[in-house]
This record gives structure tokens, C-alpha cells and sequence, in this order.
């Protein structure tokens, strides 16, 4: 079977867009896509005119829910309520919206990180120094000068940028409140 005929759109019948470009996930489950919608509302995807017409799929390194999710950003519908995904979830969808230039689904995740940072402060403190969003970085870091060090090193995902900027903020901080 072709993968146009397997992939359907994440948005379902809301979406009246015939699929023209499939997405296959590293959990490899084929989505559908639009590659009028890939342009029109993301700046890292690539422009319809250079991907082939073999209708062979895109593989790409994200999760299918994060793809199905990410594309349902990419229409002109209610977007998904994300409010309620698992925090891995939520930074995994705001870093492909990152990745990807998604920018309705990069204003989405920034304003749930930003309101669960006292809850996920680790996570949300390297993602806001990974993307540079000082506003986020600022709420999320005063929550994590409990956090030992090993914590935050396992918490870094490979930025050290990030590692580094903490170690310099909490003597400073700390010295503030003794």
C-alpha cells in the first residue's frame, strides 16, 4: 500500500486538505501531512518545492504524538489542548516547535512551561537557556537552588551553557537570602 493512502491527517475530518506528504516518526508511524501547511505555518520544514514527489515518507527523529500534535498547530482550526501532557511531553513538543519554527505552537508551550515552571524547574531552566527565553529562565531558576548539583548536571540534556550559567547564579543568590 502507498503511505499517501496510510497517513491520514492528524486533524481527522476537521481538515478538508488532501495529504500530500507523509511524515514517518522514529516510533515509525506514518502521519500525513500538507505540504501547503508546511510552508504556510513553519519556517524548518522544507519549502514544497525540494521534497521529492516519490511518495516516499520524510523520516524525522520525533515521537508520532509529537508530530501529530505539532501538525495539528499547522492549521487554521482550535489548536489541541495541551495543557494536560505529561511534562517530557510538553518540552518534547516545544523543542520540535523550536526545531521546526512552529511559532503557534512555540507561544502555546512557552505559556504552559512558564506556568509549570515552579513544578518542573530543572527542565524548564534548560530549555529557557537552550532557546533563549530569559523570562522562563528567571521563573524557573530561583526553584531550582534546592537541587543538587548532580540533579541539575542530569538535568542538562548536553547544554552546558546552561550547567554553567547556574553554578554562577546560586552562590550569588544564595549569599542574597543568608
Amino acid at each position: 500500500m502507498m503511505p499517501m493512502l496510510e497517513a491520514g491527517c492528524p486533524v481527522g475530518e476537521l481538515c478538508q486538505l488532501p495529504v500530500d506528504i507523509v511524515l514517518k516518526s522514529s516510533d515509525n508511524v506514518l502521519i500525513g501531512a500538507h505540504k501547503s501547511n508546511l510552508e504556510l505555518w513553519s519556517e524548518g520544514f522544507l519549502k514544497a518545492e525540494s521534497v521529492n514527489d516519490d511518495n516516499e515518507p520524510v523520516e524525522l527523529v520525533e515521537k508520532a504524538e509529537t508530530l501529530k500534535l505539532l501538525m495539528t498547530c499547522m492549521h487554521n482550526h482550535p489548536y489541541p489542548d495541551i495543557s494536560g501532557l505529561a511534562p517530557y511531553k510538553l518540552f518534547d513538543l516545544a523543542t520540535a516547535a523550536e526545531k521546526y519554527e512552529v511559532n503557534s505552537a512555540k507561544a502555546a508551550c512557552n505559556g504552559h512551561i512558564l506556568w509549570q515552571a515552579p513544578k518542573y524547574p530543572v527542565e524548564t531552566l534548560f530549555f529557557a537557556v537552550k532557546f533563549d527565553y530569559r523570562k522562563i529562565a528567571d521563573a524557573a531558576a530561583p526553584h531550582t537552588l534546592t537541587q543538587a548539583v548532580s540533579r541539575m548536571a542530569t538535568g542538562q540534556r548536553a547544554d552546558d551553557r546552561a550547567m554553567y550559567a547556574w553554578l554562577k547564579y546560586k552562590p550569588s543568590y544564595m549569599a542574597c537570602l543568608t
